[in-house]
């Protein structure tokens, strides 16, 4: 037993050791020109129009779009892996794709963001990549988005779909997919800007919720979910629909996670479908007007035009 108990010491410390390490790999590996540190890509990767957009982007927003010399390993390079998993990712195929990629982020992604949001979320690299997939034990799934980098995120709108299950990747063919793209992203941007403070709850959204009481999902009880103002979450993988409605019982989800739900039903819902749905939960409704004005007045984010998206909304 005591030889078993130094074994799992000294397991434990070189776990220790190993995570330091990994946190301040990451830490270089985010200021890359800092402390002599060279990046792993430099600016611009090319002579074409889109390059000089590139650069614009890397000098207003800090981040590497990456179109070309991407390996596989560095689509590996993970904080948090599924042990049997590996990813499997390349460079844009042609200059059409690139093009579409970079017009992309110019009209969908950067105009809503501004400084006080996107500052402590974004990535040094972004690639823009095809055929994205994470191989689980012969599952080649296609993963849209990548967020778990090092130092990087991925973004993935072509390629080829599971050879068992038929899984395919969402590729922006109307207004509707573009939109459906646009979200998807976004949606974990200001996620990730709640979790880490950039955007901060207002005592005003707290008021009034009751985190402890069981949730209810008959319309006529006092507990009931919509009238406790718990909507439920949107299904951010693929901003489709909703992921997590409450059921009777449920506990309440965070306080966190519900404000974060909030932001993302007013970027999946119209103001006339946000009215329809929860017109009758006075509660809910006044919480939604909060998060608006929030965003609008304190971050320069407003979620009804993220819904609607930009008018030049083609890319590719």
């Amino acid at each position: 037993m005591k030889r078993m108990k130094t074994i799992y010491n000294v397991a434990g410390a070189l776990l220790l050791c190993l995570t330091l390490t990994t946190s301040c790999y990451r830490e270089d590996a985010l200021t890359p020109s800092e402390g002599g540190i060279e990046p792993r890509f430099t600016l611009p990767q090319g002579n074409n129009p889109w390059d000089d957009d590139i650069m614009q982007i890397y000098e207003q927003y800090g981040v590497y779009l990456i179109y070309t010399d991407l390996e596989i390993s560095d689509f590996n390079r993970n904080w948090v892996g599924t042990i049997g998993t590996d990813y499997e990712g390349y460079s844009s195929q042609n200059d059409a794709m690139t093009a579409g990629y970079v017009k992309f982020m110019k009209t969908h992604i950067f105009p809503y963001l501004t400084p006080q949001v996107y500052k402590k979320v974004l990535p040094m690299y972004w690639y823009m990549a095809y055929n994205v997939r994470a191989n689980f034990f012969g599952f080649h799934t296609p993963q849209n988005n990548m967020f778990n980098g090092l130092d990087f995120w991925a973004m993935c709108m072509y390629g080829i779909p599971d050879p068992v299950t038929q899984e395919d990747f969402v590729v922006p063919v109307d207004q509707q997919t573009y939109g459906q793209r646009r979200k998807m992203v976004l949606g974990e941007i200001y996620k990730r800007a709640v979790n880490n403070g950039s955007i901060v709850i207002p005592n005003e959204f707290k008021e009034g919720f009751d985190f402890v009481t069981k949730l209810s999902s008959d319309p006529s009880s006092n507990d009931y979910f919509l009238t406790r103002g718990f909507a439920g979450g949107i299904y951010l993988n693929k901003f489709n629909g909703t992921s997590r409605v409450p059921v009777n019982n449920d506990p309440a989800p965070t306080m966190s996670v519900t404000f974060v739900d909030y932001i993302h039903l007013m970027m999946y819902y119209t103001e006339d479908e946000l009215n329809a749905l929860y017109g009758d939960y006075p509660f809910l409704t006044n919480k939604l007007s909060i998060v608006y004005n929030l965003m609008k007045d304190q971050y320069g984010i407003d979620l009804h035009e993220v819904c609607a998206g930009p008018a030049d909304w083609q890319s590719f």
